[in-house]
């Protein structure tokens, strides 16, 4: 699992991107919403409100019957598999 300095330094750039991108893409897609949705995920993890374990397994349960076809959503579960380590990409 990440360091709280590696999560705090993530969530940093994260918020500083989001100030230099546009809200939507030229596809529609809501690039806040899903930066949001990290960030959200990320200050969760460092105020102890959710265990990045149980989180992502409940939503691995969840999309195994429902497919993610929100971006935003996925977006979750991606901060989850970083904070675990189980990605270098987010």
């Amino acid at each position: 699992m990440r360091t709280a300095k590696e999560i705090k330094n993530k969530l940093t750039r994260i918020e500083k991107e989001r100030k230099t991108i546009r809200q939507y893409s030229m596809f529609g897609d809501n690039n806040w919403g899903t930066m949001d949705k990290q960030i959200e995920v990320l200050r969760n993890v460092l105020n102890k409100k959710i265990d990045p374990d149980d989180e992502l397994e409940e939503m691995k349960d969840y999309y195994n019957d429902n497919f993610p076809e929100e971006q935003i959503e996925k977006s979750k579960m991606d901060a989850l598999d970083w904070v675990l380590g189980n990605t270098d990409e987010l």
